[in-house]
């Protein structure tokens, strides 16, 4: 029995967006953790103290995960008074930050999963707004590759790819029409390229190319969108061919 839903969500969807938000954001030169972690750990808290009541329709996922970090610690553990560096121990929270963040969001898509979409939805727009922000302020000219407010320009690809996967999963949810989605992909692909990450360049190709797969498969319409941008797409290739 799921209790107390409506408030639940309230603080579950404004940690969520507030993370989305604030993820972009580095000010530590260290990778992690930032303001917006500290901020989801403490959302997490608040759900997890006043919603206690909340039912999982699965846990096993959890309890697999669970047992996972569990064998982290212990395995770290040991190779720690082997070494004796216990300092090796500060691994392992890092596992345990990421199995919070799971049951964090596995809490919200198990008890409503059509509300879980919608603030997904809405955190990851207000994912892109910051980058696009950031965009703004924090452009440099002078750098072959962007890094806006993250610390390296390969965080800012992998955190842009990292959004475009979640409007995929919204697109494959029904969350999202066609064209909204195309948009927020090509935004995404925008601030990829900004990175001149690689790595992420490729696999938002790779991402591109089964959205492409999906379009067609699940529609006419879909079909037709495919169509037309493998014709833009083609149209440019041989543009360039003749430059």
């Amino acid at each position: 029995m799921v209790i107390k839903l409506n408030g639940f969500y309230i603080a579950w969807g404004v940690g969520i967006s507030i993370y989305f938000a604030l993820s972009s954001v580095y000010f530590f030169s260290s990778g992690l953790p930032q303001p917006a972690d500290v901020i989801l750990i403490v959302a997490f808290l608040t759900c997890c103290f006043f919603y206690s009541s909340l039912r999982f329709n699965d846990i096993l996922p959890i309890q697999v995960a669970a047992v996972f970090v569990f064998w982290v610690f212990f395995v770290t553990l040991i190779w720690g008074v082997i070494l004796s560096d216990y300092s090796l121990l500060m691994g392992p929270f890092y596992y345990l930050y990421n199995f919070m963040a799971f049951v964090f969001v596995y809490i919200g898509f198990t008890n409503n999963p059509v509300g879980a979409l919608r603030i997904f939805r809405a955190a990851a727009v207000f994912a892109l707004f910051s980058l696009f922000v950031q965009f703004l302020l924090f452009f440099d000219a002078n750098l072959n590759r962007q890094i806006l407010l993250f610390n390296n320009p390969n965080q800012l690809g992998y955190f842009s790819l990292c959004i475009a996967c979640i409007f995929f999963m919204l697109r494959i949810s029904g969350a999202i029409p066609i064209y909204y989605y195309l948009l927020f992909l090509l935004l995404c692909g925008f601030f990829v390229i900004l990175s001149f990450s690689a790595t992420a360049i490729l696999a938002l190709i790779v991402l591109a190319v089964l959205s492409m797969a999906y379009e067609a498969f699940r529609s006419v319409s879909g079909r037709l969108w495919v169509v037309a941008c493998i014709l833009v797409f083609l149209a440019v290739v041989f543009q360039q061919g003749y430059k």
